[in-house]
Formats: structure tokens, C-alpha cells, sequence
């Protein structure tokens, strides 16, 4: 069943990766590949804890938990069967619980159904992204917007997005993603392909929200999408922007080696399509290359991070300046600020505050990068014992982009550590300062 959905032509010309699923379930690949391949033994009490983790409605599983056991099962609403089908006649009668397959293959498989419940229980403006993003919902025109107006739009979500008006984006990208999906299906030729790489920019929105929202598996589907959509495109500069967005969601998802893997296989590719003859093609193989460097810190492997640095430092002088080419805000800055998040990650607390101090806030236009300098520089503080200054520095990060500590549970977990680490003279200015954004303490 799992193989079936993955290669559904829902997902496009391209099965959904063994990488991405494994993710979405909590498993690893080779152990995927076993159940998908029937030699995994799969007991029903696993089934129990998946079905209760993913909130899979009893309509659509061919078992019960063993608290449904004395309670009917009464399926959802269904399209109308056709009398001529001849699946239609062989299913059970109605309300006996049996799963319409191909029901649920046209509504989009089974993520489709789980968003039905996962996004009724999410803050508002994150359960309309997950619905628009495993269903069709989102409100489509009855006429299509000239491209240039939806390039615009698309842009509109992006620079959102940057500047961390997370919630500015949450609200525009559901109706924005319909528009751009029901678009394509008008348009040919050129102006199909050119909306493929607006569909690809929009998921790559969406993958970053949820990213942001706390919500990796799902971050992993957007991204997918968006490389689907790329891969339509047949632009290498979407493709490679699109690999960005796989590769960040491997490494939040604890997947760092994979990361590594596509982000310098991508990043490689790009350079033979293109011989990153043009600005936006440097821009994005060396954020390619930052986001490689980054997961090979996750993974302590200093060698690989220092030479996967190095290459990127070097297409930022070839670049010359800090830009904002395909929305990767790379340049000479970035780099350094990648230095300072690698250093973090090795544990290298002297050095990421030593980095950071090279940094003027000032010359850096994006506020989410603004904020997550800040940030990288308040864990440093706090590995360092400096919970004062750590504290000093979440507040800072704060004054830039507010939503980026108020709305993220990765800002509150630090907050939280920070609280419970720090010695009476700082904890009640902590304890306070997390109150007073929503943070538990």
C-alpha cells in the first residue's frame, strides 16, 4: 500500500522518495524498503501506535483499536459509487468499515486523511496551510490572474516570509497555492512551465512555515511537492531552489547524512547545467553548499564542514556582494553567518561568539536572518554558561523579527534551557521574559 501511494500519479511524474516517507513514519529507509518489499514482520499492536499517532480516522484503516471494539464504525461521506465500476461491486456494504481505496487515492492518499483531523487541532492559519497542502481546499477563481499579477503574489509571500510575517504567509499561501496549481492546468507550453516554478516557490513556502511551525514530516511533504513542480519546470535554478527546501527538511527531521548527500549531489548538478555562469546560479549552488556545511555539523564531522564552508566562501567572492538572488540572501555575510551555526553545532561556543561579533547587523536586509544570527549566537552563549548574555541576545533576535522567538517552539525550548540552566541573579528575568511571549517556563 505505502509503495502504491508513493507512486501515485497524485504525486506527479515522480514517486514521492523512500527517504521522504521513512521520515514522515519515523523509520529508516532500509526499514521502509522492508515493509514495502513484505519482509518485515508487522505486528498489529505497531499498527495500534501508528494509527493513534497519525490520527487515522477508523473509516479508513481495515482494523480497530482495541477501544473501538464495542462502537460502529460509520465511514465518512463518500462520492457517490458508480453502479458501473466494478470495485463499486465488490466492496462491502455501507458501514461496514471497509476502505474505499480508490476513493482515497482520488483525494490524495492517506496524508490527505489524516490532514482532515491533524489540521483541526493546529492553530488556524497552520491547519489551513496543511489542508490546502494535502487537498485541493483553497479558494480558486473563476478567472485566472494575468501571470504577472500571480508572480507578484508569489513574490509578496516570499519577501513575507523573509521578513518572518509568518503569519502574513500562513494566511496568503493556502489560496495562493489553488490559484497557481488550478493555473497550470490551463496554460501550456512556456507560460505552464513558468507557473510550475510558481507552484515550486510556493511549496517552498509552505515547507519553510511548517518548518517554522514545528511540523518537519509535513515541511518534508511540501518540499516534495515543490520539487515535483520543479522538476516540471525543467528550469535548473527551481530545481536546485526546490533541493534547498528537501534538504532543510531532512536535516530538522534528524536525517543529516541524506541532507549532506542531495545537497552536494544538487548542488553539482546545478554547476553542470548551468556552469553557474550567472549570478543566480553562484547564489544558489552556495546556499546549496551552506545547507550541506550545516548538516555535516550536525553530524560532527568538522572536515566536511570546513571544506563544504570554504567552497561556499569562495562562489561568495566570485559572487562579489551580499544579494538576495532566488531569495537564498547569499553573499560574503551568509557564509560568515553559516560559520557561526556550524560552530554552534560542533560546540564550538568561543568561536560562533567570536564570529558573530564580526558581524554588522546592519548590512544584513533580512530579518529572519537577522533573528536566526542572533539566536545561533544566544545558544553559543549558553553552551558557554553566559545565560545573561544568551538571554540578551534571544531579546535582541526579538526586536528584529518577533515572530521569529514569539511563534517558534524552538525559541521557547532554548528560552526554557536557558531558564532552568542559569544561576537566581538571571532566572527571574528569564522566567518573565518567557512569560511574557507565551514560552513555557
Amino acid at each position: 500500500m505505502i509503495r502504491a501511494w508513493r507512486y501515485h500519479p497524485w504525486h506527479g511524474r515522480h514517486p514521492v522518495a523512500q527517504t521522504v516517507v521513512a521520515a514522515w513514519c519515523g523509520m529508516s529507509q532500509p526499514k521502509l524498503s522492508q515493509i514495502e518489499n513484505g519482509k518485515a514482520t508487522m505486528h498489529l499492536d505497531r499498527l495500534y501506535q501508528w494509527a493513534r499517532l497519525l490520527q487515522i480516522p477508523a473509516n479508513l484503516r481495515w482494523f480497530l483499536l482495541p477501544e473501538e471494539n464495542d462502537r460502529t464504525v460509520t465511514p465518512s461521506a463518500t462520492p457517490s459509487p458508480d453502479p458501473n465500476d466494478s470495485d463499486t461491486r465488490s466492496r462491502s456494504a455501507a458501514g461496514s468499515g471497509t476502505l474505499d481505496r480508490r476513493a482515497l487515492l482520488r483525494a490524495g492518499g492517506p496524508l490527505a486523511c489524516i490532514a482532515v483531523s491533524a489540521a483541526g487541532q493546529r492553530p488556524t492559519g497552520t491547519g489551513r496551510l496543511i489542508a490546502a497542502l494535502l487537498t485541493s481546499t483553497g479558494h480558486t477563481p473563476d478567472q485566472i490572474p494575468p501571470l504577472e499579477h500571480l508572480q507578484s503574489r508569489v513574490a509578496a509571500v516570499r519577501h513575507a516570509y523573509q521578513h518572518s510575517r509568518y503569519h502574513q504567509a500562513l494566511d496568503a499561501v493556502p489560496d495562493l497555492l489553488a490559484v497557481v496549481r488550478h493555473a497550470r492546468t490551463v496554460y501550456d507550453g512556456d507560460q505552464r512551465r513558468l507557473l510550475d516554478t510558481m507552484v515550486a516557490a510556493v511549496h517552498q513556502v509552505a515547507s519553510g512555515l511548517l518548518l517554522k511551525f514545528d511540523e518537519p514530516a509535513l515541511a518534508s511533504v511540501a518540499a516534495d511537492r515543490a520539487m515535483n513542480a520543479a522538476r516540471h519546470s525543467g528550469h535548473p535554478l527551481a530545481v536546485a531552489s526546490s533541493a534547498r527546501a528537501v534538504v532543510h527538511t531532512l536535516s530538522a527531521a534528524g536525517h543529516p547524512i541524506q541532507a549532506i548527500n542531495i545537497a552536494v549531489t544538487a548542488a553539482n548538478q546545478l554547476g553542470r547545467d548551468t556552469d553557474n555562469a550567472t549570478s543566480g546560479a553562484i547564489s544558489v549552488y552556495g546556499a546549496l553548499t551552506l545547507r550541506a556545511a550545516v548538516a555535516a555539523a550536525q553530524v560532527q564531522d568538522r572536515h566536511k564542514t570546513q571544506g563544504l564552508l570554504d567552497e561556499a566562501d569562495q562562489a561568495a567572492h566570485r559572487l562579489g556582494r551580499d544579494d538576495n538572488q532566488h531569495w537564498t540572501a547569499f553573499g560574503p555575510t551568509n557564509v560568515t553567518m553559516h560559520r557561526v551555526s556550524a560552530a554552534v553545532r560542533l560546540g564550538d561556543a568561543g568561536t560562533a561568539v567570536d564570529l558573530a561579533a564580526t558581524i554588522n547587523l546592519h548590512q544584513v536586509p533580512i530579518a529572519e536572518r537577522r533573528a536566526t544570527l542572533l539566536i545561533d549566537t544566544a545558544k553559543a552563549f549558553a553552551q558557554w554558561g553566559k545565560h545573561d548574555k544568551a538571554l540578551d541576545a534571544v531579546q535582541d533576535a526579538e526586536q528584529h523579527a518577533p515572530e521569529e522567538v514569539r511563534a517558534r517552539k524552538a525559541v521557547h525550548r532554548l528560552l526554557s534551557d536557558i531558564t532552568h540552566t542559569c544561576p537566581p541573579s538571571t532566572q527571574r528575568r528569564a522566567i518573565e521574559y518567557a512569560q511574557t511571549i507565551g514560552a513555557p517556563v
